[in-house]
């Protein structure tokens, strides 16, 4: 597989991740193993966006930040919806 973490952050929209840990925002808890897609990707912060729910098409996002090599411990890029 591909690492994507030796690549430009600039590549990572749009990318879908797997949460390795439990991450939380003011609003919501988003459990370990949870599917994301990248939204945006700078030096300072990645947001990621959940997937839209099947039934009405909410979603629900969370904003990680940290310098690129802390990423990694919060989430891994996988190659397809699994």
């Amino acid at each position: 597989m591909h690492d994507y973490f030796k690549d430009k952050m600039e590549t990572w929209e749009g990318k879908l991740v797997r949460l390795k840990r439990e991450c939380s925002t003011g609003v919501y808890i988003f459990k370990k193993g949870t599917l994301m897609r990248v939204w945006s990707a700078n030096n300072v912060r990645v947001i990621l966006k959940t997937l839209p729910c099947e039934a009405c098409g909410v979603q629900a996002s969370a904003t990680i930040r940290g310098k690129k090599t802390d990423y990694k411990f919060f989430f891994d890029f996988v190659e397809k919806k699994e």
